[in-house]
C-alpha cells in the first residue's frame, strides 16, 4: 500500500514539474524589453465629417525601438510588430450600439491586417515589420462612416519573425499630439444618455494612448 501512495505521489510531482517547466518555455516570466513608440495623426483636429479619413503614421528608422525598461534606445531586427486599432464609439445622443462598422481602414502594400466589428467597437490588428528590410514602416488610414465621438487607440506588441508566438515583449503606442482632447471628453453630457464617463478612458486620453474626436 505504501508503494502504491509512493508512486502517485511520485507521478503528480513529475507531472508538475513537466507543466511547469513547459510554462517556464512558453512565457518568459519577466520582459526583457517593453517597449515604446510614437505614433504620428494627420491631419489632426477635434471636428471631423463622416467620410474623412485620418491617417496613423509608425516609422522606426533603423529598427531602433525604445526600452522603457533599460531607458534605451535599442536595435531590434527580424522583428514581427503587432498594431491593434481600435476605433471605439463613447458618446452619442441617441446612444445606440448596434454593432454597426464606425470605420474602414485603408492599407499600404506588404501589411497583413484582419478586421473586426463588435457593439461599439471596430479595430484592425496589423502585422508588419519582417520584410522590411531597413526601417519599420506602417501607415494605415482611417476612415469615419458613422458620426459621434470616438476615442482612437493603439496597443501592439514585438516578436522575433519565425519565432515562439508566446514569446513576445509589449510595445506601448503614444499618439504624438500637443492636446489629446481629454478635457473635450470629460465635459461631454454622459447623464442625458444614462452612462458615465469611463476612468480608464480618461487615463488612456491623458497618456495619449487614446485621443478623443468628434465626427459630425
Amino acid at each position: 500500500m505504501k508503494t502504491i501512495y509512493l508512486v502517485i505521489i511520485l507521478s503528480f510531482i513529475a507531472v508538475t514539474t513537466m507543466f511547469s517547466m513547459c510554462g517556464k518555455d512558453r512565457y518568459p516570466p519577466d520582459y526583457q524589453y517593453y517597449f515604446k513608440q510614437s505614433v504620428d495623426i494627420s491631419p489632426y483636429q477635434l471636428n471631423y465629417h463622416k467620410g474623412d479619413t485620418i491617417w496613423m503614421h509608425v516609422h522606426i528608422p533603423g529598427k531602433m525601438l525604445y526600452d522603457t525598461l533599460s531607458k534605451k534606445t535599442i536595435y531590434y531586427d527580424s522583428a514581427s510588430i503587432t498594431a491593434n486599432i481600435n476605433v471605439q464609439l463613447v458618446y452619442k445622443n441617441p446612444y445606440i450600439v448596434n454593432g454597426a462598422r464606425l470605420a474602414n481602414f485603408v492599407y499600404t502594400p506588404n501589411i497583413s491586417a484582419s478586421e473586426n466589428v463588435n457593439q461599439n467597437f471596430t479595430s484592425s490588428s496589423i502585422q508588419f515589420g519582417c520584410s522590411q528590410t531597413t526601417d519599420y514602416d506602417l501607415r494605415v488610414g482611417v476612415i469615419f462612416t458613422e458620426t459621434g465621438v470616438f476615442t482612437l487607440s493603439l496597443n501592439g506588441s514585438v516578436m522575433k519573425c519565425m519565432n515562439n508566438p508566446y514569446i513576445f515583449y509589449p510595445l506601448i503606442y503614444n499618439f504624438n499630439v500637443a492636446d489629446s482632447h481629454v478635457d473635450y471628453y470629460k465635459q461631454l453630457p454622459f447623464a442625458d444618455i444614462s452612462q458615465q464617463k469611463d476612468f480608464n478612458i480618461i487615463k488612456s486620453i491623458n497618456d495619449k494612448s487614446a485621443v478623443c474626436v468628434n465626427v459630425q
